[in-house]
């Protein structure tokens, strides 16, 4: 016969040994079930741009994705997708269609979407879309216009200087400069510039006109307008006395009493006439054309083929370089020592070469206040 005592220590340890036992209801794992399914229903399958690669490949499960791209992407084609049918798709408030592409304009700087999916029962899942759309860089003008005066060589956005002719004696000018896109800003010696444009003093003699124009990245380009101007009582000089035979009378209290002929070829002109006893003296003017001195002896590249050997009277090149060419290094040697050069309106003569197919340089040979010559180098980059 057993002893119950121990039929109850027995019993005890076989408990023991089972371990915990636990019991799960069968409402609750149902609830659970649900739950999963909504969560699964407020989820995005697909999310991708058109064109654009995002900052890390999609995951139902990631909920923050960006882009960088550049200023002239103007707008983004971008697909949403849930593999719930029920479900309800919208971006920044409003319903888009699940699986469609749908279009979104850009503004510079950040563009914030926000994307919700939801299941219809009043739970919902969020991802935020971020599209960075890079400020604009182009600094260039469009065109100058000019109440007076001619610009010399004819404008083109890629040549930085000019010379203005033809103003004479003008004291102001009132300059229309238009800058290619409309985020730049333009000032005129270092003034803003409206639409009407501005009107800045001429002064006698020699002087520059710097336009400025700022990307809205912040990179800037100057145009620079060199304006000569004579002084507006600058004495004019004496015409000819064309003819033969024409007679001009002896000053007052001349002592001779016989009347001088006087005949002018040439370039000569008559400038006054002063008599003296017994001896007549002319004195005379002559106008001689002006030889510029302002000019170079040789001038060379580091790199690149001209389309014609250099001469010193002929002021325009074209030098095509390699598609890879980033800097030229530019040798000018002037004529006359004591002339100065600038390239670009610096002293230094290593350029840097624009990231699109053609790059401007100037060239300055300044041999006196009066007497200033530009060359231009156009330099072509090679599509391969």
């Amino acid at each position: 016969m057993v002893n119950p005592r121990k039929l109850k220590i027995l019993l005890a340890a076989s408990v023991i040994g089972l371990g915990t036992v636990s019991y799960i209801p069968h409402t609750y794992a149902e609830s659970q079930t649900k739950v999963q399914t909504a969560l699964e229903e407020n989820l995005l399958s697909k999310l991708e741009m058109k064109g654009l690669q995002l900052d890390q490949a999609f995951s139902p499960d990631v909920k923050a994705y960006s882009v960088t791209v550049d200023n002239e992407v103007q707008e983004i084609n971008l697909l949403l997708k849930s593999n719930h049918s029920g479900s309800q798709i919208t971006v920044n408030g409003k319903p888009v269609g699940n699986g469609t592409y749908g279009t979104y304009s850009l503004k510079t700087g950040e563009n914030i979407f926000i994307i919700t999916v939801q299941d219809g029962t009043g739970a919902s899942g969020t991802y935020k879309l971020t599209v960075t759309r890079k400020q604009n860089g182009n600094n260039l003008l469009k065109h100058i216009r000019l109440s007076n005066g001619v610009l010399s060589p004819s404008f083109s956005s890629s040549i930085t200087s000019y010379n203005i002719e033809g103003l004479k004696d003008k004291t102001k000018l009132k300059l229309v400069p238009t800058a290619a896109v409309t985020t730049s800003t333009i000032k005129v010696n270092n003034k803003s510039v409206s639409n009407n444009g501005i009107t800045v003093d001429i002064s006698a003699g020699e002087s520059d006109i710097r336009i400025t124009v700022t990307a809205e990245n912040g990179k800037t380009k100057t145009y620079t307008l060199h304006v000569k101007r004579s002084a507006s009582n600058d004495p004019s000089p004496a015409k000819s006395n064309p003819g033969t035979g024409a007679t001009k009378k002896p000053a007052a209290g001349s002592s001779s009493g016989t009347g001088i002929a006087n005949n002018q070829k040439g370039s000569q002109a008559v400038s006054g006439q002063k008599t003296t006893t017994g001896t007549t003296e002319q004195t005379t003017t002559s106008t001689e054309q002006k030889t510029t001195k302002a000019m170079l002896f040789s001038l060379s590249v580091s790199t690149g083929t001209w389309d014609s050997s250099f001469v010193k009277d002929e002021f325009t090149y074209h030098i095509a370089v390699t598609k890879g060419t980033k800097k030229v290094t530019i040798s000018p040697v002037a004529a006359y020592s004591s002339s100065t050069i600038k390239i670009e309106g610096d002293t230094k003569k290593t350029i840097q070469l624009e990231a699109d197919n053609k790059t401007v340089v100037s060239v300055v040979v300044k041999y006196s206040d009066d007497d200033r010559k530009t060359y231009v180098l156009v330099f072509d980059r090679k599509s391969s």
